[in-house]
């Protein structure tokens, strides 16, 4: 998780690393540690994912960036990221068949 220091730059703050009960696809509870990010930045995610986080005002946005600081730069100054891959639930090895 970042946030802008006093001059603007994003500084990472703390972590969310959930167990499993807490992951999107198993929760169906009411409030989530995921409520209290405004945007949410991945590499990829299905419409299902996309329509969940909206309906809890969570932005998301996808890309191939690698580097979290360097995303989270381009999202705070409004510009481009490069494209996110295909979403896929393939595993690996179907995926490096193509």
């Amino acid at each position: 998780m970042f946030s802008p220091d006093a001059n603007g730059i994003p500084v990472e703050i703390d972590r969310l690393n959930l167990p499993k009960a807490l992951s999107m696809h198993e929760f169906r509870g009411d409030v989530h540690p995921i409520d209290d990010v405004e945007v949410l930045i991945t590499r990829g995610c299905g419409t299902g994912f996309r329509k969940r986080m909206a309906t809890r005002d969570v932005r998301v946005v996808t890309t191939s960036e690698t580097d979290p600081t360097t995303a989270v730069k381009a999202v705070l100054a409004g510009l481009s990221l490069p494209e996110a891959k295909p979403h896929s639930h393939a595993s690996p090895e179907v995926e490096n068949r193509s």
